[in-house]
Formats: structure tokens, C-alpha cells, sequence
């Protein structure tokens, strides 16, 4: 999921697009840049793909500044509603899973 969503980022135009995963080379994708930790890199959109729960409220409270939506790619980012409370309340709004993977809904 993550590098399809990384390739159409790209090929729409997306300014910068960041990937990373625990295989490193799974995160070499052309037009995209690399990253080590995606919990500590800034984004103005995240979009969690591979691992449910991810955002515990430790990432939610300590994410760079800027970011302004959480796409789930996944059933759910969030650890906990903690955590997804403590992003709200950072002005992040969250997409969930189910409207933005409606395509599989819909197919």
C-alpha cells in the first residue's frame, strides 16, 4: 500500500514525497526521498500504511511541528483514542482507513 501511495503522490506532482520502512530499500522509490524515522521527520501529511496502532500518544505528543492531516492507510494509525485526541488537538485532521481506501469498498 505504502508505495503505491508514495508513486501516485509523485506522479500528481507532490512537492516532496518521504517514505520509510523497516526495510530500507523497500523505501527507495523514484521521485521519493528516504527517511530514518518517520516519527520525527516533518510533514505536512502523514500516511501511516503498514502498521496499525503506530501512533501512540508519545509520536501524537512529539511529532514535528507543521503536520495537518493523518491519512490512514491502515485500519487504524492510532494506539489508542488518546493519541488521536492529543493530534485533533494539534489541528491535525484524520482521513480514516474506511473513506480513504473506499476504492476496495466501492470495487
Amino acid at each position: 500500500v505504502g508505495s503505491t501511495v508514495a508513486k501516485e503522490l509523485v506522479r500528481l506532482g507532490a512537492k516532496r514525497v518521504q517514505t520509510c520502512d523497516l526495510f530500507p530499500e523497500s523505501a527507495k522509490i523514484d521521485g521519493c526521498h528516504p527517511i530514518e524515522d518517520w516519527a520525527t521527520t516533518p510533514a505536512d501529511f502523514l500516511v501511516p500504511c503498514a502498521n496499525s496502532l503506530a501512533i501512540t500518544e508519545e509520536v501524537a505528543k512529539n511529532f514535528p511541528e507543521g503536520i495537518r492531516y493523518c491519512t490512514g492507510a491502515t485500519n487504524s494509525p492510532f494506539a489508542s483514542q488518546e493519541a488521536k485526541d492529543i493530534f485533533s488537538s494539534r489541528g491535525v485532521s484524520h482521513v480514516p482507513e474506511s473513506i480513504s481506501s473506499a476504492g476496495a469498498i466501492l470495487a
